[in-house]
């Protein structure tokens, strides 16, 4: 993922507000229409909205309850099967993204201050 459109994308979200309306269904929904409906960790196909299992594909990066602004940010979703989900740590693709979320996030959040 290219750093500054993320960077971009992250700062642009934090500066809106969204529709009371938006949830994570919703954004999940998006994220398909937007993204191949394959696993990014593993390249093996999601399964259909409908699957008892669906919203589990969708991993937040960085944890929803450690940084909840971002828990409607798709950049901060990866897209994997229910059984890579309590795995995702293990896939170096995962820790990429996360080292770059991380550090793009620190260093939005440091600008805020000068």
């Amino acid at each position: 993922m290219n750093k500054e459109k993320l960077k971009n994308d992250l700062k642009s979200f934090l500066k809106n507000d969204l529709p009371k309306k938006y949830n994570q269904k919703t954004m999940f929904k998006e994220i398909i229409a937007e993204r191949t409906p394959f696993s990014e960790l593993s390249y093996k196909p999601l399964y259909r909205e409908g699957h008892w299992q669906w919203h589990w594909q969708f991993l937040h990066i960085l944890p929803k309850g450690t940084y909840p602004e971002l828990k409607l940010f798709k950049g901060n979703i990866i897209l994997g099967l229910p059984e890579e989900h309590d795995k995702q740590e293990q896939y170096e693709e995962f820790q990429e993204r996360k080292q770059l979320l991380r550090d793009v996030y620190r260093e939005i959040k440091s600008e805020e201050f000068y």
